[in-house]
């Protein structure tokens, strides 16, 4: 194919030439895609895994509270050391938590 630039300068492109051209262009998107697809894995991964403690840690709190229903003092008890764990807790899920990333302009 023929294609006139800039005022009858002439540039003769066939497809072998178009393509070795843009073969390092390929590479490099197709380069940082896997990147991001691995580091949005590694995302998804940890994600699942926090969820998953927590569901552990909310059936197994669910399945102590059924177990002492009707004993206050272990009742309070439970609830003592859930309060004692607020602060370690709150901490994990802020470390845990990326920041909300600016919306584009």
């Amino acid at each position: 194919m023929i294609k006139s630039l800039f005022g009858g300068i002439h540039v003769r492109l066939d497809a072998a030439t178009l393509t070795d051209a843009l073969r390092p262009l390929f590479k490099h998107l197709e380069k940082n895609l896997m990147q991001k697809l691995n580091e949005l894995r590694a995302e998804i991964a940890a994600n699942t895994s926090a969820t998953q403690s927590v569901v552990t840690l909310v059936n197994t709190l669910a399945d102590r509270l059924d177990a002492v229903a009707n004993d206050p003092v272990e009742i309070a008890a439970i609830t003592a050391e859930l309060r004692a764990n607020n602060a370690e807790i709150a901490a994990a899920v802020t470390e845990n938590t990326p920041a909300a990333e600016p919306p584009p302009q």
